[in-house]
């Protein structure tokens, strides 16, 4: 099984990746591959929230997310290693999860195993109870199966966190035999197509309601009451009153239908001038 452990620790060889390690050798010696990115020293810029991805798809920022993304994608199981920082993970970590928002269909599909490790100064019993409800709210958001925690309290320090119980704790949860069991191919790939298909249905049916909408807008002439050159409006009271709804409800389709490919296409506009803009900030930084 692939492992990615995204470290999310601004101090390179500090507690938070003595448990990662610990984690890796234990996971390793069990024959598992496992990889730790140290997100906190990586090329990772916030989300700007232009939504040009459409929450799957290309990135307008140029950094190592995307590769990232890859060998996330090419695993099996995602660990989170994260001092704690005022009671939450690092703002290093939450960069990186936030740009999950590029891949988030891809994730939710996969099906992931996951775990978090975490250190923290002070050891009072309620000191880790945020950081846990907002992972567990990852693993119920992303559809990943939650395999352990080791959260370790007062580890101020990496003598103190060397000389503590979580390293062998870590270790042990890097061999949990649980974490060979395998989420069956067919699943994600069904799971892949039965979205896929549903896309497509939808789109089709948007198209063909849009398209009959608006042979009614043209045949019924409302075009002319819009711009008032027709004062009345005569209404058949012969026509059958299913087929009077049916229309009415397409034309409201083809507006909605327009309404959401125009907001698209504002989206995509926006943000690829964001991302013009970041890139010529990054630039202008980088120049300093």
């Amino acid at each position: 099984m692939k492992v990615i452990v995204l470290e999310g620790s601004p101090n390179k060889n500090g507690s938070t990746h003595i448990l990662a390690d610990c984690f890796r050798q234990g996971a390793e010696g069990a024959g598992h591959s496992v990889e730790l990115i140290n997100v906190a020293h990586a090329d990772v810029n916030p989300c700007i929230g232009c939504i040009h991805c459409g929450y799957e798809g290309p990135c307008v920022q140029k950094d190592d997310v995307e590769s990232i993304r890859k060998k996330i994608l090419n695993a099996d199981m995602l660990v989170f290693a994260t001092p704690l920082y005022y009671y939450g993970m690092s703002a290093q970590l939450k960069k990186m999860i936030d740009r999950f928002c590029a891949f988030n269909s891809s994730l939710q599909r996969k099906h992931m195993k996951s775990a978090l490790l975490s250190v923290a100064w002070n050891s009072d019993n309620w000191s880790f109870d945020v950081l846990k409800a907002h992972y567990s709210t990852l693993v119920k958001y992303l559809n990943f199966q939650d395999m352990g925690m080791v959260l370790g309290s007062g580890c101020g320090t990496p003598s103190m966190t060397e000389h503590s119980q979580y390293p062998q704790q870590a270790y042990q949860l890097g061999k949990l035999p649980e974490m060979t069991e395998e989420v069956p191919a067919e699943t994600e790939l069904e799971e892949a197509v039965t979205e896929a298909a549903v896309k497509l249905f939808l789109s089709i049916f948007g198209a063909v309601t849009a398209a009959y909408g608006l042979t009614v807008f043209i045949r019924r002439d409302l075009i002319n009451y819009m711009f008032i050159r027709t004062q009345f409006v005569f209404l058949d009271f012969n026509e059958p009153v299913p087929l009077f709804y049916i229309d009415h409800l397409a034309m409201m389709g083809t507006f909605i239908w327009l309404a959401y490919y125009a907001s698209a296409l504002i989206r995509s506009k926006h943000g690829k001038s964001n991302g013009g803009l970041l890139a010529s900030v990054q630039k202008g930084e980088m120049e300093k």
